[in-house]
């Protein structure tokens, strides 16, 4: 786990890989999750509100819009942990100020909604 948490200190690709390991994570040991809860904030908070400069090309941008978007993935996964381990009022707080955001409150709900979509269809498919 440490190795993973230091990786989203990392470059894209690695964060991004490390996201898929948490996401894979919280299906197999939540609890082992939820104990280093407030070790994924700082990481998870700096990805979501990296400001790009104003001269960032197109890619630069859409790598960016990437990460954000499989940072708040990971940040509703976690939110989904079960209450017993999760709680953590460092990510509580971390959640409320991500929700009153309106930009990230609306990237929230629209990877909410997709998440219901995908769980559908992997239920359907097994």
């Amino acid at each position: 786990m440490d190795k993973m948490i230091l990786g989203l200190h990392d470059k894209f690709e690695i964060k991004f890989l490390c996201h898929q390991m948490i996401i894979r994570l919280c299906s197999i040991a939540p609890i082992a999750v939820a104990q280093r809860l407030d070790e994924f904030i700082q990481p998870l908070e700096t990805s979501i509100t990296q400001k790009l400069k104003n001269t960032a090309v197109k890619q630069e941008i859409e790598k960016n819009d990437e990460l954000v978007r499989s940072s708040l993935r990971v940040v509703l996964i976690l939110s989904k942990l079960p209450e017993e381990a999760t709680s953590s009022a460092r990510f509580t707080a971390f959640l409320a100020a991500l929700k009153s955001d309106a930009e990230i409150r609306a990237k929230l709900d629209v990877i909410s909604r997709d998440e219901v979509k995908d769980f559908t269809i992997d239920a359907m498919e097994s």
